[in-house]
């Protein structure tokens, strides 16, 4: 209930400083980014939803260098656009398809340590 009341009072803080209400500012683009990274991590943790967060951000930006076309030991790469946008839709299609619970599934970063800790605990490999 506190956060609702804080989001309220930023998006009452963000119209007011626009003067209007518009719809514009809040693209399909994102709202696909945002599907992107909690498919990505694992749709039932928390832990999963900051993994893949973390996974697709250094994914746009390195895609976002190659769009540049860089020289990459001594081969200059072309530019190409539009790859930005592609991105997410591909890691949506694949995870999906490859790992319908993410890379983390159901596991919060506690458990998977807890887990590891136990089994080197034991002797286990």
């Amino acid at each position: 209930m506190l956060g609702a009341l804080f989001f309220s009072v930023a998006g009452i803080a963000y119209a007011f400083s626009l003067g209007t209400i518009l719809a514009r500012p809040f693209y399909f683009n994102f709202v696909v980014l945002t599907v992107a990274m909690l498919i990505l991590g694992g749709l039932r943790s928390v832990s999963g939803a900051v993994f893949g967060t973390l996974l697709i951000s250094i994914g746009l930006e390195a895609i976002r260098w190659l769009e540049t076309g860089p020289e990459i030991a001594g081969l200059q790469l072309p530019q190409v656009l539009a790859l930005l946008g592609l991105m997410p839709d591909v890691v949506i299609v694949a995870v999906m398809a490859l790992l319908p619970s993410g890379l983390i599934g159901n596991f919060e970063i506690e458990e998977l340590l807890h887990r590891r800790k136990r089994r080197s605990s034991s002797g286990a490999p």
